[in-house]
């Protein structure tokens, strides 16, 4: 038992002497331009031999730890893309900046190869520099033709999850004009966030985040573009960005304008089963006009290595925002002629300037990295509408209207993040206090009058742990929301439409490999507040049998995602499976005075399984360098009304394919075509099979400084979209035309041209979306 008793003892002290020698080596990665490089390999190596003695994974901001090893030998640091670097190991290592393997991505240059996907930490990351995506234009253009993210008009959204918030090199993008801004071959990569965790508001569906190469070189510089469109109608898109530069002091400044005219013919079939069976068959022509402004300016400095601050502001208008309307309407009850309808009306919006100042710093405090921001936004409106509807059979009669609204936001954000146990704590918070004020004015007394005011703020915390093993990556977050929902109707508050809200939000991400094939799981728990325009309680005419109006009622959408991600050298491939509590759909109600008239608004239903795939490829051959992606989307939705229980379960297919030509002298040829398929989303089924067709050729002078695009959109005029909705006892069968073929010229011309190194990510951003 003493011999035991010694041995114990000699082997504790033994293990005591090693634990001395034994210590942690800690440092940070960081690529050309100071960002952190996310899981970039690091190994300690013994000398002289260079035997493995341990090795780690550089996490989301950099920062690597080998824990009980001892510091001698060397440290060496690689990444794909990156020259690889040896440091002499010691206790804390620094900051280690890697540079670009120039021989690697002259390589992929003449290889003219498409750029890799790849699973990395939170996101799949598809590599722009070097590949021929660096030649596709704007970055507007690099993300059309990114796996899972589908372009819509000037919208982006990713498969499945929805439009996403976009960050520039860590900066919020608030204008999609900035996407146009950015040229292709300023790209480094594309981050697409499927699933985003805690760190994110709970509303946040999707993430693309855009990293950029490093721009040198001090001085003034422009960047001009002129764009003219004809889609039966002329349309313009002018905007000149300027940026002067010198040392750690960057100011920016830029100026758009914006006329957009959008044309819509529609027939309309409408059906409510009430005290009688009513019938209605509408033509309706619909023709906006808007333009807008929007001024920019900002300057940020950099002091130090590690800190910067900076101060943007934004000033939109717009000048013009007119709606002109015509229908005609054919009515019968009980299948026997009831009346003609003719009406014509006129909506137009006097805006005031809305105002939004972002201010930021950007830091560092010992290895606690510092990121906060502040936001203001206001803005006000006026809106008027005039219609006169002529009547066959009943009277007829004018309804006018006009609409007063004003809003008001502060928001505030703290996100800190820290080294602990071999990986990284994310942590922070978020305030945001919102004022609204909605009046509405019916002058002829046929709709009721309404004023309105809500009063919210948004509490929230959060907690993120991410860690990389030598099997994968793991992470692991918790969000909590307080909000408080005040509304007031003609001055009182409403108790019964006033809420309180305290929620967590969890979620949790595995990420691991098999060779060639990458994976990723993922759940996380997120929310979808309805807009304010939902919350509305104002009543609008559509005609004498349809009025539409808001639900102040509603309550917010919790969404709980169930995600696989998988990539295998150029094929991507995601699988979501959601369940929708509470989720809003449209529905409609007969007033009780006149059961032949709807009022349509919104309301909650209790839960919608949904179940969304895409699978995508980017090969390449020669110069060809195809983009082919497939969708498919299925909901379990059985509703009941009025006339019966509707099943509502059709699955819904899109598909995607894209084609670039890579010519010499710098001449680029363009052939995408897309695909959505008939199939229900909520109570909505999309009743026409769409396909669109689009061509472009583009040829660049002066090093890309110079470049003319001419382009073609919906060459075929397939464009045509349909939807039946079934509300209770409405049912409504719409199939609408718009001016989508168009023909669009751009001229575009830059000199020294450097994005701003602006990177106040922006707070409240959610809230101002709502408005």
């Amino acid at each position: 038992m003493m011999t035991n008793l010694k041995w114990l003892i000699l082997a504790g002290l033994l293990l005591s002497v090693l634990r001395l020698d034994a210590q942690t080596v800690v440092g940070q990665v960081a690529d050309e331009q100071g960002q952190p490089l996310p899981y970039a390999n690091v190994a300690l190596l013994t000398l002289p031999d260079s035997a493995f003695v341990a090795s780690s994974i550089t996490d989301e901001q950099g920062h690597f730890m080998l824990k009980d090893v001892v510091p001698s030998g060397l440290v060496r640091i690689s990444s794909v893309g990156y020259v690889t670097v040896y440091k002499e190991t010691r206790a804390d290592i620094g900051v280690i900046i890697m540079q670009p393997d120039a021989h690697m991505l002259q390589e992929v240059v003449v290889r003219s190869r498409l750029p890799v996907t790849r699973i990395s930490g939170d996101a799949l990351v598809t590599t722009v520099q070097g590949s021929v995506l660096a030649e596709a234009g704007s970055a507007g253009d690099v993300l059309a033709r990114i796996p899972a993210v589908i372009r819509r008009d000037d919208a982006f959204e990713v498969f499945g999850k929805g439009a996403p918030l976009i960050y520039i090199n860590g900066r919020k993008v608030r204008s999609m004009d900035e996407l146009e801004q950015l040229n292709s071959s300023d790209i480094r990569q594309v981050e697409v966030v499927t699933n985003p965790g805690a760190r994110y508001d709970a509303s946040v569906k999707s993430v693309i985040r855009i990293r950029t190469v490093k721009r040198k070189g001090d001085g003034f510089g422009f960047d001009v573009r002129s764009t003219y469109s004809y889609a039966e109608k002329s349309q313009w898109h002018e905007q000149a960005n300027l940026n002067y530069r010198h040392d750690d002091l960057d100011i920016f400044g830029s100026l758009t304008y914006r006329r957009n005219v959008r044309l819509q013919d529609s027939h309309i079939s409408q059906e409510t089963q009430a005290d009688a069976l009513w019938q209605q068959e509408n033509t309706m022509n619909n023709e906006s006009l808007s333009e807008r402004v929007e001024a920019v300016t900002g300057w940020n400095y950099a002091f130090g290595r590690e800190h910067s601050l900076g101060m943007r502001y934004s000033l939109r208008a717009m000048p013009k925002d007119r709606v002109l309307s015509g229908i005609t309407s054919r009515v019968w009850q009980d299948g026997a002629f009831y009346d003609n309808w003719t009406s014509h009306s006129r909506n137009e919006g006097d805006h005031r300037p809305t105002h939004q100042l972002n201010v930021y710093y950007s830091g560092k405090a010992g290895r606690l990295s510092i990121d906060w921001d502040a936001d203001y936004y206001g803005g006000k409106s006026n809106t008027r509408n005039f219609t006169h509807e002529d009547s066959q059979e009943q009277e007829s009669r004018d309804v006018n209207s006009a609409n007063h609204i004003n809003n008001r936001l502060f928001a505030t954000k703290l996100a800190l993040s820290h080294p602990l146990g071999g990986g990284t704590l994310a942590f922070g918070g978020e305030y945001s206090r919102t004022h609204r004020r909605d009046d509405y004015l019916n002058e002829n007394g046929l709709l009721p009058t309404s004023r309105s005011k809500i009063r919210e703020q948004n509490v929230a915390a959060y907690a993120e742990y991410s860690r990389t093993f030598g099997f994968g990556a793991l992470t692991a977050g918790l969000r909590y929301e307080h909000v408080s929902f005040d509304y007031y109707e003609n001055g009182q508050r409403s108790d019964s439409q006033s809420r309180r809200y305290d929620d967590v939000f969890p979620n949790l991400s595995y990420a691991t490999w098999l060779g060639d094939l990458q994976l990723q799981a993922s759940y996380t728990a997120k929310i979808e507040r309805p807009s304010y325009q939902y919350l509305s309680n104002n009543v609008s005419y559509v005609n004498r049998f349809t009025l539409q109006t808001g639900n102040p009622a509603l309550k917010p959408t919790v969404v709980h995602d169930v995600s696989l991600n998988a990539a295998w050298k150029f094929l991507v491939g995601m699988v979501s499976y959601q369940r929708r509590t509470d989720d809003i759909i449209y529905w409609g109600e007969q007033m009780a005075d006149n059961q032949a008239v709807t009022l349509v608004g919104n309301k909650n239903i209790g839960c919608i399984p949904m179940l969304t795939a895409y699978i995508g490829a980017t090969p390449a051959v020669g110069c060809w360098s195809p983009n082919v992606g497939v969708g498919v989307s299925r909901q379990w939705l059985t509703l009941e009304t009025a006339v019966g229980e509707k099943v509502m379960d059709k699955p819904m297919w899109t598909a995607e394919w894209g084609n670039t030509f890579s010519l010499p002298r710098k001449w680029r040829v363009s052939l995408d075509m897309s695909y959505q398929g008939k199939g229900y989303y909520q109570n909505v089924y999309m009743s026409r099979d769409m396909f669109t067709c689009n061509v472009s050729v583009k040829k660049s002078w002066l090093d890309d400084a110079l470049s003319v695009e001419l382009r073609g959109n919906d060459l075929f005029h397939s464009r045509k979209d349909g939807n039946i909705v079934q509300v209770d006892r409405l049912r409504v069968d719409q199939r609408n035309t718009i001016n989508s073929r168009e023909c669009v010229l751009t001229l575009r011309y830059k000199f020294n041209a450097a994005k701003n190194k602006y990177k106040g990510k922006g707070a409240g951003q959610e809230e101002i979306r709502r408005f």
